[in-house]
């Protein structure tokens, strides 16, 4: 049970939140309602890419690599928020 809710918080809260700021995203009720909407959208972009690319049936390490790749997108979002 804690490991589904890890992947589910890594999934849906991470990679929002880390890009939240880019996107302007400030205080309680914003963050609750954008950020879950905005990780499940990064999550799909980073998954639609990956499958592109690669051109392989999706499987569960390609299912992590989309994971990571939304977070280290988040992050990078996150990067250049505190940037400018």
């Amino acid at each position: 049970l804690a490991r589904a809710a890890l992947g589910l918080v890594l999934i849906l809260v991470v990679p929002g939140l880390l890009a939240g700021r880019w996107f302007g995203v400030r205080g309680l009720p914003a963050v609750l309602g954008v950020v879950p909407a905005l990780s499940l959208a990064m999550n799909v972009a980073s998954g639609l890419i990956l499958l592109a690319v690669l051109r392989r049936p999706l499987d569960p390490a390609m299912a992590w690599a989309t994971v990571g790749l939304s977070t280290a997108a988040g992050g990078a979002l996150l990067w250049l928020a505190r940037r400018r």
